[in-house]
């Protein structure tokens, strides 16, 4: 049992007692409007606009993002098991390891994770991941480099959109581009907290 079971077993068996939890509140979903995302038609075409705009790298096919990884000399990394043989079987990913189990003593020897995204937002370029279809967190959230496999189907226009389908998952992480924090004397540095190249790819 690693440390974050533990943890919420212990925080779930002291809720366990309560005879009803509190209920969500109540807020009309009417009030928050998009003005921007009005009128947009071409929902993918807008989220990938906004995703550059906020740094990301958006691969239009696995060749450039195979390119990518070789120029960063990133040559090992973790891969959801779902998806791996398609890599593993593209030739442009020649000389590229993939792993896909992680081991967090190891952490430094993953160069990148490639990992399944929930869903997108088109108004600002952001990726959810949710625990519930993230093969790995720490896969996503701990190499250099992070590639979202998303399915453009599953991106919604809005914010307000995106929180409407998120359900109940207790743990849904926002991704819009690359970690970054400007708490040092005000100079803006990506990768600090989480990756410092946020990709996507659509599958």
């Amino acid at each position: 049992m690693n440390d974050r079971v533990s943890i919420l077993s212990a925080v779930n068996n002291a809720l366990a007692p309560l005879k009803e939890r509190s209920p969500l509140p109540d807020w009309d979903v009417s009030l928050p409007i998009s003005v921007e995302m009005s009128g947009k038609s071409d929902i993918p075409a807008h989220f990938i606009q906004k995703l550059r705009a906020c740094n990301g790298v958006f691969f239009e096919n696995t060749t450039e993002m195979a390119a990518l990884l070789k120029q960063e000399n990133a040559l090992h990394g973790y891969c959801d098991p779902q998806y791996v043989e398609r890599f593993r079987n593209d030739p442009a990913f020649a000389g590229i390891q993939f792993s896909t189990t992680l081991d967090s003593a190891k952490i430094d020897d993953y160069a990148f994770g490639i990992t399944r995204a929930s869903m997108g937002i088109a108004e600002s370029g952001t990726i959810v991941l949710k625990d519930a279809d993230t093969s790995d967190r720490l896969g996503a959230l701990a190499p250099w480099i992070h590639v979202a496999l998303l399915n453009p189907s599953t991106i919604e226009a809005t914010l307000l959109d995106s929180i409407l389908k998120h359900g109940s998952d207790p743990s849904v992480i926002w991704v819009t581009g690359p970690s970054k924090t400007a708490d040092v004397e005000g100079i803006l540095i990506q990768g600090v907290h989480g990756p410092g190249i946020q990709g996507c790819l659509f599958m």
